[in-house]
């Protein structure tokens, strides 16, 4: 029994995360796989390219260990959203709605709100308007890949992970 205990938690230790952050490099990639993410987006708003692809693929990989240390290069606020998308990838949803309550939804196109939705989607809160939340989101936004991921989010939503 306890044996299979350890397995089944390696197991969902080992599995990709359902979130995958994304950036300019690699979005189309991720956008065209049959098997769906929920896409999070770092634009270059936030810093440059290079550092933006290597900070999405160790997010990916769930590589934590100087995380802290290697997003200070970037201003507070945008150190508070980057946080959040750990906290979200890890599955500490509660924390990272309250990460993001902080932030201004317009400084992030938009992504604040659709994140929080996610937070609360994934907290199964009830009494939210889910498909309107992300509606807001979809309205807010001006940026196209966003548009495209919010869009996938409905499928999720309506036909399910």
């Amino acid at each position: 029994m306890r044996t299979l205990i350890i397995l089944t938690i390696l197991i969902s230790s080992c599995a990709p995360s359902l979130y995958h952050v994304t950036t300019d490099t690699t979005f189309e990639q991720m956008e065209n796989l049959p098997f769906k993410r929920k896409l999070i987006y770092l634009s270059q708003d936030i810093g440059t390219l290079s550092k933006l692809d290597s900070l999405a693929t160790s997010m990916n990989k769930k590589k934590w260990k100087n995380f802290d240390e290697r997003i200070k290069v970037f201003p507070e606020e945008d150190q508070q959203f980057l946080r959040s998308i750990k906290f979200l990838i890890s599955d500490e949803f509660l924390t990272s709605y309250n990460t993001l309550d902080s932030l201004e939804d317009a400084n992030y196109d938009c992504q604040v709100g659709l994140l929080k939705t996610d937070c609360m989607y994934e907290l199964s809160a009830d009494s939210v308007d889910f498909k309107g939340n992300y509606q807001n989101s979809m309205n807010c936004t001006k940026s196209e890949i966003i548009k495209s991921i919010i869009n996938t989010r409905y499928r999720f939503l309506r036909y399910g992970q």
